[in-house]
């Protein structure tokens, strides 16, 4: 079983108050690491999932759009693991927010998060700490800059922060956390059989010290 996985190079974040960069929210504080993962072959409501169980830095946080469709089974799924779950609201948009307490928990709702995704709707989860806020900020747009409600998340130390990129092909992780210092620190928190194959993205740093 493979993955990929590189540093993405450090651009793909523009500082404030001009954000404009590749993420769908803005960061406070400060950060090392930007790694993309990308699962290939492998189902990624597993890999990430019994990755989540590997790393064990419950809880977990997330602030995630779900499709209406499916909110009945939802809710029922949020019962049944007695999962946390309240209204996240970004301007006048409401999100769902999660505090996800072990990797059953995880397990039984990444795949409605990956759904999500997956439509370029907000997923996106922190280990550990609840770093979500919402702000007005001002954002550079191809024709101008406007002010507008954003997702911000607060970098404190050992911060982790894992979002599903666009059309769900990878998972975009920001951290200050050392286990992602280097590309061998990654590669010892996967689990037991998963392969893990360099991607030297150009203008990122290959190992980040």
């Amino acid at each position: 079983m493979k993955i990929e996985v590189g540093y993405l190079p450090r651009n793909y974040i523009k500082d404030q108050p001009d954000f404009s960069g590749h993420f769908p929210f803005d960061i406070d504080g400060e950060y090392k690491y930007l790694v993309e993962i990308n699962h290939c072959e492998l189902d990624p409501t597993v890999f990430y999932s019994d990755w989540m169980k590997e790393l064990n830095q419950f809880p977990i946080y997330a602030v995630v759009t779900l499709d209406l469709y499916n909110q009945e089974e939802i809710n029922g799924l949020i019962e049944r693991y007695k999962i946390e779950c309240s209204v996240f609201l970004i301007g006048n948009e409401a999100y769902n927010k999660f505090i996800l307490r072990n990797e059953e928990q995880f397990r039984a709702l990444l795949p409605y998060f990956y759904a999500s995704g997956s439509m370029n709707d907000l997923a996106v989860w922190s280990l550990k700490k609840d770093i979500f806020s919402s702000d007005r900020r001002k954002v550079a747009t191809i024709f101008r800059r406007k002010t507008m409600d954003l997702l911000v998340a607060t970098f404190e130390k050992d911060t982790t922060l894992c979002w599903i990129s666009y059309d769900g092909d990878a998972l975009g992780i920001i951290s200050n956390h050392q286990i992602f210092r280097t590309m061998a620190d990654i590669e010892k928190t996967l689990q037991k059989g998963v392969e893990m194959n360099v991607v030297e993205y150009e203008g990122a740093d290959h190992e980040i010290e």
